[in-house]
């Protein structure tokens, strides 16, 4: 079967960057695509570096709302029936698009499936692979898991990896959720897999992550403030599907625990107070008086740990 395929690209100041990922789309074995690209209020030239010479570029531009939001307009812009997604500072191989129709012509009963990556970073590329729960790497052809919740590790995945039918992203998930600004990936990631367990996972690179310096990810107060909002999903996921509760509650909490972290060591003590007294969703056990303990230490101590733990890391890294 002969699927149109929906590529969804959120743009926001990426002018670096957003012409090779486009020239990547145009070079595709496969050619029945729409590439959707949203700009998510550019303030520098990112929408003069496209290529609009192909019709099936479409290009929108809205006010800066975040990227879950941009991927959710974007995806009712396109009348494909599958939807996969590029990072705009990223780019596909060659054969991306003729593998994912590939795999939904070969198991015509999956929604979703996930590849594999390369990822790059100060000029070094490595695999990234997806494992199972064991930590066993994928390999081989592509292997369809019944319960991805219970039987892989589902922290990692890119979303340039996942592909999925574009009635069940509306119908099931409702899209991404746009309160997020960070971390929207995850969610979505875990998600899909309790909302549908079965996945089929392709060992297969189709894509190339590349870690670039003016990534979104890596405003600090989005990352901090998307650690907080995965412990709240979470928590709220393991009372809506209580079969996966006990992993679900120990994900909410150690989000919790490095959220509480990560606003200590931001210099945002109060508000690590105020969410251990107010909004801490575990008992208040001794882990808890820890946490407490240590946002109510002076700044002097505080720098003296964040530099023993810088030293630590650094040490076990070589």
């Amino acid at each position: 079967m002969t699927h149109l395929v929906g590529i969804i690209m959120p743009l926001f100041n990426k002018g670096k960057y957003v012409k090779r990922a486009v020239e990547s789309v145009l070079t595709q074995t496969y050619s029945r695509w729409e590439l959707i690209i949203v700009d998510d209020g550019s303030t520098d030239n990112s929408v003069d570096e496209i290529p609009m010479g192909d019709p099936r570029i479409k290009l929108f531009r809205n006010k800066n709302l975040g990227p879950a939001a941009a991927r959710n307009f974007g995806a009712t812009q396109t009348s494909a029936d599958i939807l996969c997604f590029l990072d705009a500072d990223d780019y596909f191989y060659i054969d991306k698009i003729e593998h994912d129709v590939g795999l939904f012509n070969q198991y015509p009963a999956i929604s979703w499936h996930v590849a594999c990556f390369d990822h790059e970073i100060n000029a070094s590329i490595s695999k990234i692979h997806i494992k199972d729960k064991n930590g066993n790497i994928i390999t081989g052809t592509p292997k369809l898991f019944l319960d991805a919740v219970q039987q892989l590790q589902l922290s990692g995945w890119h979303i340039n990896g996942v592909c999925i039918r574009k009635d069940i992203f509306f119908s099931k998930l409702k899209g991404f959720d746009e309160n997020f600004r960070c971390y929207e990936i995850t969610d979505f990631v875990y998600r899909c897999a309790l909302e549908i367990p079965n996945v089929l996972i392709s060992p297969y690179a189709t894509s190339r992550v590349i870690d670039v310096p003016d990534s979104a990810f890596k405003i600090t107060e989005d990352r901090i403030d998307g650690i907080g909002q995965l412990s709240k999903r979470f928590h709220i996921l393991s009372i809506k599907y209580p079969a996966y509760a006990p992993i679900l509650n120990i994900l909410s909490f150690n989000y919790a625990k490095s959220y509480v972290y990560a606003l200590i060591f931001s210099s945002r003590k109060l508000s690590a107070i105020n969410f251990l007294l107010n909004q801490f969703p575990f008992k208040k056990n001794i882990s808890w008086l820890k946490l407490l303990l240590l946002s109510c230490q002076p700044d002097y101590i505080l720098s003296q740990l964040k530099a023993f733990h810088h030293k630590s890391d650094k040490q076990q890294a070589t």
